[in-house]
């Protein structure tokens, strides 16, 4: 039963939490509140009720001392009804003279009672304060001494005998000598204040209300500007469970700078990474897919052929005079697979960044003219001619020698491949900005612009009808290992071609300064 009283909502605890925090306040403050006023309240009067008190004693001084009860009672009546207040007289033995209430012509010596400590505490010239609690009001009762001045009553022989007896003594005739002749009591209803307060705790109270009204409409507000981006990012994760990244976080709420417009942003954050994360493994799957078919593909052709001509020599179909040109036969496509295999290889350690390179200071023109002496026989074939502009040793750039070379070559291959016989191939060396640029340039067939993001895939091949009937094959790796060498090296690789106008392949070098 109490687990369903508990609230549920994260909105529902801040509102509670609010509420509590502050009914709790409003209470302290309004005790701490009551407190002061009637503190104050009594204070005050006490301290009005105690200087009335002190110019009543004055009054009643001289008729006290000289006995005259007649003129202590009328004075005293006059006093109580001027002043709203019961007022009682006591000699100096603490017999009462006369109490006189205003509220009443006659004398009641029943109404104002002390214990007798109490008027012995007076009588030795204390005053003495107190809050009488009755049945139906409450009073303040104040009691003050009435002193006699001796010297406005000894005479000079008196003054003698007190020099006499004290010689060692300094006697100033001006000094203030008293005795008490007697006490006063003033006693006042104190509803007055007690109405004031109640009206004040009233006016309290009501303004605690209307500021309960205000808090809660406050924390309504502020309840909600915490839970609705909570609730966007609660719904967002939802659909982002069941696999729709459209829904992100309130963007409102991502564009603020407190903590909520954080977790928002984060939250936004880490559904486009896992969207992206997804995107990626979809395209690693559909490549590994593709790689595999590729392969396949490839491998097929050396392998249907090794297994041809090795069943034809197996069954004795072949002569024994062909023996060795079919043998010449299998070799080369063993040697092709074996050449494939390692460039697959060589392709997934520099995928995975576990490839060396020895680097050092190299010239661009060494580099270009090693790397046009290892493809010039395989142009000669096809009567291709391959021409050098612009090539200067001052271009330097630090890299891998081997894997330079392999990069220019590989591009010298695939622009001798798709370029016709008596074609021509360019290759330069420039300097563009920060960049040593090594270019090469084909006239052969081109990149159709629909091609040109795919030619740095595995296995892509452009005019596969083309490869199928060409004498030089190619295994599809050759610019993928191209692109992979040129990351390696912090370089850049750029392609310009045209459909039946030929390519320009350009790769960026950082120049050694």
């Amino acid at each position: 039963m109490l687990n369903k009283l508990k609230p549920q909502t994260l909105f529902s605890k801040l509102i509670l939490s609010y509420l509590v925090v502050i009914l709790v306040t409003l209470l302290v403050l309004s005790g701490i509140m009551s407190y002061l006023v009637e503190e104050y309240f009594y204070g005050a009067r006490e301290w009005e009720v105690n200087t009335q008190a002190r110019k009543i004693a004055d009054m009643l001084e001289e008729p006290l001392i000289e006995n005259n009860v007649k003129e202590v009672i009328e004075k005293a009546q006059t006093l109580s009804r001027s002043m709203e207040a019961e007022i009682g007289v006591f000699d100096e033995q603490g017999e009462n003279i006369v109490v006189v209430d205003y509220l009443s012509d006659e004398n009641d010596e029943a109404t104002v009672e002390f214990e007798d400590q109490e008027i012995e505490h007076v009588l030795m010239g204390n005053s003495l304060t107190k809050k009488v609690v009755g049945p139906q009001t409450e009073r303040l009762l104040i009691a003050i001494p009435i002193y006699k001045d001796l010297n406005e009553y000894e005479d000079d022989d008196l003054d003698l005998e007190n020099y006499i007896n004290n010689p060692d003594e300094e006697f100033n005739d001006n000094d203030e000598k008293k005795v008490v002749v007697g006490l006063v009591s003033v006693s006042v209803q104190l509803a007055g204040i007690e109405d004031t307060i109640a009206n004040i705790s009233r006016i309290t109270i009501t303004s605690g209300g209307i500021a309960v009204l205000i808090a809660i409409i406050f924390a309504l507000t502020l309840s909600k500007n915490i839970t609705r981006p909570l609730s966007s990012i609660n719904k967002s994760a939802q659909a982002l469970a069941k696999g729709d990244f459209t829904k992100n976080g309130d963007d409102e709420i991502s564009q603020t700078d407190d903590e909520l417009g954080k977790i928002s942003q984060t939250f936004n954050l880490a559904a486009q990474e896992i969207e992206n994360n997804i995107k990626e493994q979809k395209r690693l799957a559909i490549s590994r897919k593709n790689l595999v078919d590729n392969a396949s593909h490839e491998f097929r052709g050396p392998l249907s052929s090794i297994r041809g001509y090795s069943e034809l020599m197996l069954d004795g179909i072949v002569s024994k005079d062909d023996y060795d040109y079919y043998i010449q036969l299998i070799w080369k496509n063993a040697v092709e697979l074996n050449k494939m295999v390692d460039k697959l290889l060589d392709l997934s350690t520099m995928e995975s960044g576990k490839l060396n390179l020895e680097k050092e200071l190299l010239y661009s023109r060494e580099v270009i003219e090693s790397s046009i002496e290892t493809v010039t026989p395989m142009a000669e074939k096809k009567k291709q001619q391959i021409k050098t502009d612009k090539i200067e040793n001052d271009h330097s750039f630090f890299g891998d020698r081997h894997r330079v070379k392999q990069i220019i070559v590989n591009l010298l291959n695939n622009a001798i491949q798709y370029t016709p016989e008596k074609g021509q191939i360019i290759v330069r060396s420039f300097k563009q900005d920060t960049w040593c640029a090594i270019q090469v340039e084909d006239n052969g067939q081109g990149i159709p612009e629909d091609e040109k993001p795919n030619i740095f895939q595995r296995f892509y091949k452009v005019d596969k009808s083309r490869e199928r009937s060409s004498e030089n094959k190619s295994s599809g790796l050759g610019l993928a290992i191209v692109n992979e060498l040129v990351k390696l090296h912090n370089a850049k690789i750029e392609v310009k071609s045209e459909q039946g106008q030929g390519s320009v392949f350009t790769v960026y070098f950082p120049l050694y300064k």
